[in-house]
């Protein structure tokens, strides 16, 4: 078959080896797929792309699975010019930007057992595309779509005008918001025990859903093998979860299943009220930045009566970045800020309590407080802080005439060793 031309036409992608448009990421995908099929190989779009496309979410990114091995992958690629970058060789994956987009693009593959319950012990390529469907997490993963309608694909087709190729049904449960997993569960899970985490965290992004009964069976049955999966697999999901349009449903479900333990044995723990009011909470706050999503999660065990940040910082330090892994800082400060803003405003100088409404993040801060406060027994707090907040803005080109005390002086300065003269007053 004739090498693939370089130029691709009105949306001009490349000329020569050189990117001159950014174009639709699908027509990019089509076109770079296009490099393979015209080399005589299978190619297809799968999981992720065809999931969104089939529920009508806009994808984030597009892979791209063909029968081309490895070396036949970056063969075709430097031919049509570009850089192949190898970032899963064993597993036969491939990475090549294109069109201003980066793409995987994986060889067809079937799994051996896994024994260690994180990773298989071996794999090989294959061109038959159910056995790479079989060895995926979710039934809404396994599907693929054929940009090109290859002749020996149709066969294989769900719609013969959609494209889709589904063999396990996966095209109803994304429809319908049912979390299912390829073939038997409790052998997807004991192969990969990551996969329970990625059953909540696909169960987060639909505003209805439903988990298949023998898929939470084999959740409840496998649960401790959670203690298997090193922190950072864990962070990636729960990340993915407090961070999702239903965090609170997440967080529940992971209680429920047996899986928040692993996370945070302190949420975990919490009494049904206290627990209860976190969930709320983390819902509430979905809309404001990451740090105030965690702090959110945290805060209920989080100890309290610390009036110093650092004593919040070591705690968030121990329990906060080796488990759930935010960066402790941020986290901690929304903290103790909150804490302040509730137990201390009404004891505060006018200098303390502009040091608060003058931090970079108030207006999340402000949010926050409200969140929380209409979840406690706190009342009035917001209201008076954000009054103050307003007012500090509007007078802030007369904050001189507040008249605050000055936060150093001559007399300190003396105190520390300095010798009265320029230099003191230059200081």
């Amino acid at each position: 078959m004739s090498e693939p031309s370089y130029s691709t036409g009105d949306e001009g992608v490349l000329r020569g080896n050189k990117p001159i448009k950014v174009v639709a990421m699908e027509v990019a995908a089509t076109q770079l797929a296009g490099f393979l099929y015209m080399s005589g190989y299978k190619v297809y779009f799968c999981g992720g792309y065809v999931r969104d496309k089939v529920i009508g979410v806009k994808p984030k990114d597009i892979d791209i699975v063909t029968s081309a091995t490895p070396d036949q992958i970056k063969e075709v690629l430097i031919k049509a010019r570009l850089t192949p970058i190898p970032v899963g060789e064993s597993f036969g994956v491939i990475r090549v930007n294109f069109g201003g987009y980066d793409f995987e693009i994986a060889t067809l593959r079937k799994e051996d057992s896994y024994s260690d319950g994180r990773r298989p012990d071996s794999v090989s390529f294959t061109d038959n595309l159910k056995e790479d469907a079989q060895r995926r997490d979710l039934t809404m993963n396994a599907m693929y779509y054929d940009p090109f309608r290859q002749p020996k694909s149709v066969s294989m087709y769900d719609n013969p005008d959609s494209g889709i190729i589904d063999f396990f049904g996966g095209e109803n449960d994304a429809k319908n918001g049912i979390i299912r997993a390829v073939g038997d569960p409790y052998k997807r899970f004991a192969e990969d025990y990551l996969r329970m985490l990625r059953v909540v965290r696909f169960a987060c992004r639909f505003d209805k859903c439903s988990i298949d009964p023998d898929t939470s069976a084999a959740v409840f049955a496998n649960a401790q093998g959670l203690k298997n999966i090193s922190k950072e697999r864990i962070i990636t999901e729960f990340d993915g979860i407090i961070k999702s349009a239903n965090p609170d449903r997440g967080l529940r479900m992971l209680r429920w299943m047996g899986l928040l333990g692993f996370i945070s044995e302190q949420a975990n723990g919490l009494p049904n009220d206290k627990f209860d009011r976190m969930c709320q909470l983390d819902k509430d706050c979905r809309h404001l930045p990451p740090a105030h999503r965690i702090a959110a999660f945290m805060i209920e065990f989080t100890p309290h009566g610390n009036t110093q940040i650092g004593n919040v910082v070591d705690f968030c330090e121990r329990k906060l970045t080796s488990v759930i892994g935010a960066k402790p800082q941020p986290v901690a400060g929304i903290i103790e800020r909150l804490r302040t803003m509730l137990f201390y405003v009404q004891s505060m100088d006018i200098v303390d309590k502009y040091k608060i409404l003058g931090n970079p993040y108030i207006y999340d801060d402000l949010k926050f407080l409200k969140a929380y406060e209409s979840l406690s027994n706190t009342s009035g707090k917001y209201s008076e802080l954000s009054g103050d907040f307003r007012y500090f803005t509007e007078s802030m080109p007369e904050t001189r005439k507040l008249n605050a005390p000055a936060l150093v002086t001559g007399d300190m300065l003396k105190e520390l060793g300095f010798k009265p003269g320029p230099e003191l007053a230059k200081v």
